[in-house]
């Protein structure tokens, strides 16, 4: 099932998760403006277009990922 592009399933299962948690989820704009600076909201949005993504969220998505796969082959 799809559920605005996203998988249904992952969907309920990634919000069930992070409500158990209770962990929120937050916003991209707020995450910049409260708690990056103008440098290096530059730098994402460089390496955003540079990197082919279609948004930041791609972009973070992709870093992260990146980060994962590092720390869990050490």
């Amino acid at each position: 099932m799809n559920y605005k592009g996203m998988d249904y399933y992952k969907f309920n299962r990634v919000n069930s998760m992070l409500n158990r948690l209770f962990i929120k989820k937050g916003s991209i704009n707020k995450m910049l403006i409260n708690h990056m600076s103008q440098e290096v909201i530059d730098f994402c949005a460089k390496k955003t277009i540079d990197g082919g993504y279609q948004n930041l969220s791609e972009y973070f998505a992709d870093q992260i990922t990146e980060i994962y796969f590092k720390e869990k082959n050490q």
